[in-house]
């Protein structure tokens, strides 16, 4: 089967949005796969990493050149591409109005109501330029497109008006109109109803719209798609076949793995640890927060706000085999949910590998989310929880962590890896055989 993947997020990209497909290319048997990978060539960036782009095998690039708006964003406000800057343009949209510039709620208005769908429609007319030229030449039983950002479908609508007979799967790992960004954009009323169309049109001409949770599955079918699947993210078994390194402590260790920005303050998780500092001082003897990777300025001012600088450590970014020996060694596992509006369908991929570590986890954030679809036993926190019963959840969870049942197969585990691209291919199965009848 010939798959012609359009992706922005491709290696050296290191950031979440590449690992989804990455994943999925290298555990496809290529053998049965001829797969081709439209993908940006020199693009912006915020964190890369070259050692992924070793990983790929059996892979056709096409790459297509990229002029890049961020480029020109960080130019004009001398910020740098660093998501670590609170004003780099991927973190803006989280702050308060009040502490935004001129410029960058300008840049912002320009980014909600004229470049749609997002920072890289510029890419759009290049890429269906590359993948016409490419498809003279060659033949594809499948399109999928994957975004954010949701240039990516636009390109591959375009496509799919002039090879009709291509069938074209549109994974949306994150929401469009529905997403967290969406509802912090300063969108005019023309500008939010030119999204929408955008929207249903992709949703209406794609065979098959592909997402990674419940309830956005139900969103966008909602939403007009003519077919929906559900495939979530996951773990690779053979990521965790070492022992932690430091197994050993007379500590009792909290620990985060990944960035903290604004919109994931956590500030109720702070709170409650103050409180029960407060009622037990001596647990400060014993207890450690770990926070693993990048960490914004506002989060080191609630820390010390809530006087809690002598029991958080803070580790910096770390490679991705240390961050998962961390994972391993840790008592309870933190996750954070984002304050957004498409919380309840927003399964952070930390989480699987949080399950695949087989430790407790604390999500702060809502019971009602499909994040405790994937991991029921995981405690919440969160502000509609009175502060009397989220010191319980969380004293209980200090003083006798529940036990988590060790999977020594995780490869059976519904969210390896294996387990997950068996269900891709099934659907890859199902779509081009019903495009053919």
């Amino acid at each position: 089967m010939k798959i012609l993947l359009i992706s922005y997020y491709w290696p050296p990209a290191s950031s979440v949005g590449v690992r989804r497909w990455l994943r999925f290319v290298q555990e496809l048997d290529k053998s049965r796969y001829d797969i081709t990978v439209v993908c940006p060539a020199d693009a912006s960036y915020p964190s890369t990493d070259s050692s992924l782009a070793r990983d790929i095998e059996g892979v056709t690039l096409l790459p297509v050149p990229i002029w890049e708006w961020r480029d020109l964003y960080d130019k004009l406000t001398r910020s740098h591409k660093d998501t670590d800057k609170e004003g780099s343009i991927d973190r803006i949209f989280y702050r308060e109005k009040s502490q935004k510039s001129l410029l960058q709620r300008l840049s912002l208005w320009l980014r909600a109501n004229v470049v749609i769908p997002d920072a890289r429609a510029s890419w759009i007319r290049p890429c269906i330029q590359a993948i016409i030229a490419y498809l003279e030449e060659h033949d594809a039983d499948v399109i999928i497109s994957t975004g954010p950002p949701h240039s990516c479908h636009l390109i591959a609508e375009h496509i799919k008006r002039a090879h009709a007979d291509i069938p074209w799967i549109a994974d949306f790992r994150d929401p469009w109109s529905g997403g967290a960004n969406f509802g912090v954009l300063p969108l005019t009323s023309w500008g939010k109803r030119r999204h929408m169309r955008l929207e249903r049109s992709v949703l209406r001409h794609a065979d098959c719209i592909l997402t990674v949770s419940w309830t956005w599955q139900q969103q966008l079918a909602d939403l007009g798609a003519k077919r929906t699947a559900l495939i979530t993210n996951g773990f690779d078994p053979a990521d965790f076949t070492d022992e932690p390194s430091n197994t050993a402590s007379d500590k009792f260790i909290i620990s985060h793995v990944g960035t903290l920005f604004s919109d994931r303050s956590a500030t109720v998780f702070w709170e409650t640890l103050r409180e029960i500092l407060t009622e037990r001082p001596t647990l400060r003897e014993t207890l450690r927060v770990r926070l693993i990777g990048r960490i914004s300025e506002e989060i080191h001012s609630i820390i010390e706000s809530y006087g809690l600088t002598d029991i958080v450590e803070l580790v910096g970014t770390i490679s991705p085999r240390s961050a998962i020996s961390e994972m391993q060694s840790a008592d309870l596992l933190l996750l954070v949910v984002n304050k957004s509006i498409d919380y309840q369908g927003r399964i952070p991929a930390k989480i699987y590998e949080y399950i695949a570590a087989a430790k407790p986890i604390l999500v702060i954030g809502p019971d009602d989310a499909d994040i405790h679809r994937v991991a029921p036993y995981a405690v919440s926190l969160d502000e509609s929880i009175s502060i009397k019963e989220r010191i319980t959840r969380l004293s209980q969870l200090i003083d006798a962590p529940h036990a988590i049942t060790t999977n020594e197969l995780l490869h059976q585990s519904p969210y390896s890896i294996a387990k997950i691209t068996s269900q891709l291919e099934e659907l890859l199965q199902s779509v081009v055989s019903l495009s053919q009848d």
